[in-house]
């Protein structure tokens, strides 16, 4: 009897250790991008009388360039939407119907776009006139929550 329990102990520890093992070795934490894609439209302009629309889910696919000046894209007639891109392209990934995406990628400052009206879409770019950039950090999530708002108005 007391054999018994002993086998079966070592094949308890054998089988944590197993999978202890297995859990580093396949589930190592990865780095990437993830966030949502919303849309608003029309009247948002601050009342008391009326309400704001809540931003709605805007599924959609996701271009992830590298880090992108305004000079290095080409404007479509509008200055949110972009024709073209002459960084490289890393990736593109299709949202959900919620709008959210997530997606590993390798350390580093990317640009993000999103298809609308079969152009590319992107309203934000910081003081040296980088757009839409994320940086991903070795081991984390890095969250960008992208808003079209070509349609409202402020």
């Amino acid at each position: 009897m007391k054999a018994k329990k002993i086998t079966l102990f070592v094949i308890l520890i054998s089988i944590s250790v197993v999978s202890s093992s297995f859990r580093s070795f396949f589930c190592k934490k990865q780095q990437g991008i993830q966030g949502i894609v919303t849309q608003v439209s029309g009247n948002q302009m601050p009342s008391p009388d009326i309400k704001r629309s809540a931003p709605a889910p805007f599924p959609t696919k996701v271009f992830i360039y590298e880090r992108t000046l305004l000079s290095q894209t080409k404007e479509a007639g509008k200055p949110t939407f972009y024709s073209s891109v002459i960084t490289k392209l890393i990736k593109t990934i299709a949202t959900d119907s919620a709008g959210r995406f997530k997606v590993t990628l390798p350390p580093g400052e990317y640009s993000l776009f999103v298809e609308k009206n079969g152009l590319l879409y992107a309203n934000s770019f910081n003081e040296h006139g980088a757009i839409n950039t994320v940086v991903v950090i070795k081991k984390k999530w890095s969250e960008l929550n992208i808003r079209v708002n070509d349609g409202a108005v402020y």
